[in-house]
């Protein structure tokens, strides 16, 4: 009886185990799309925000060693439509940019927000501006593939 009850048990055992193999892994093709699909909806989503970003750009000399390194600091907030977003350097190298330099900066970006919205009070120049941000807003669309270059296949044809 005892052994009837073990090689039961054994039985359950071995068939619950076969019952929650893991599924097999995606279509490649497949998958990509679908990681394609959630990063150009994050980026949309992230476009709407205000960070700061910080930046270290670096020059290599041909072994590949650090030469000059620059750290920057940017203010960054959502772009007019047709452009990616706007940044304002707040910091370089640890100091801040001087108050002159950032009033000056901040003049040139009002005058590029005025310039745009006089754009689009006239006619011509909306529907004008309404295509070129369609056209942006596509081609922004593609480049969420160039973002995840490791997700690319040879065979992938998108």
């Amino acid at each position: 009886m005892r052994s009837a009850l073990l090689t039961l048990a054994l039985s359950f055992t071995l068939l619950s185990i076969g019952a929650t193999q893991e599924r097999p892994l995606p279509d490649y093709e497949t998958f990509a799309r679908q990681v394609k699909k959630q990063l150009a909806t994050d980026e949309a989503r992230q476009s709407g925000y205000t960070f700061n970003e910080r930046r270290i750009e670096q020059r290599l000399d041909a072994s590949g060693r650090t030469t000059e390194e620059a750290v920057k600091v940017f203010e960054v907030y959502p772009g007019l439509p047709g452009e990616d977003r706007y940044r304002r350097l707040i910091e370089e190298d640890g100091r801040p940019v001087p108050p002159d330099k950032l009033a000056q900066l901040d003049r040139e970006r009002q005058r590029d927000v005025e310039s745009y919205a006089r754009k689009l009070s006239s006619g011509p120049e909306r529907e004008k501006a309404t295509r070129a941000i369609e056209k942006e807003r596509s081609r922004a669309r593609g480049r969420g593939r160039r973002h995840l270059p490791c997700l690319r296949h040879p065979h992938d044809k998108t």
